[in-house]
């Protein structure tokens, strides 16, 4: 860095052991400082207490479905009431919209690469390292059985034991 610097941009931070004090530094010296990252140890909960009441959170989300008629150019109902065809389109927009998902990226690109390692990401990095998880290859496994499996049929079946779905998901919210 070169001169005076006042204004600071980090992204995933978090990795770094013990960014939360040299946040604070910078901060408590007068300077701006912006964090971004999308991994969830940085929820607003577990930020710390060097930064308790000098940060500002924005949550970023994938596009709701109107916001996605929107960026499609589609007729977007601003009551229930339609014609046919406008119920057609309405319904082929969310057949669309629930087909590619509301994130920004993709639907710009349609690359599916970048579905790949979002979803890997947040599986791996989110949910494993965030709870703690060791078996990559069961916790994807169950992950996948649970979004491809129809909900009475059976996720594995293996030495005369059996895992269903509607086990697996009431133990899921349970917890």
């Amino acid at each position: 860095m070169y001169g005076n610097q006042t204004l600071f941009y980090f992204d995933d931070i978090q990795n770094v052991k013990g960014w939360e004090r040299f946040v604070s530094r910078l901060y408590d010296h007068g300077n701006k400082v912006f964090i971004s990252g999308s991994n969830a140890s940085m929820l607003s909960r577990e930020l710390g207490t060097h930064l308790t009441g000098r940060y500002y959170q924005v949550e970023l989300y994938p596009f709701s479905f109107r916001e996605f008629l929107k960026l499609t150019g589609r007729f977007c109902p601003e009551t229930s009431i339609m014609s046919t065809q406008e119920s057609a389109g309405l319904k082929a927009g969310f057949n669309e919209y629930f087909s590619k998902g509301g994130f920004p990226a993709y639907l710009k690109s349609e690359n599916k690469q970048y579905l790949k390692s979002l979803y890997e990401s947040i599986l791996y990095r989110d949910v494993m390292v965030r709870n703690g998880l060791i078996d990559a290859f069961g916790c994807y496994g169950l992950n996948e059985g649970l979004i491809l499996t129809d909900s009475e049929e059976d996720l594995f079946e293996q030495d005369g034991y059996r895992i269903t779905v509607k086990p697996v998901w009431k133990w899921l919210l349970s917890v």
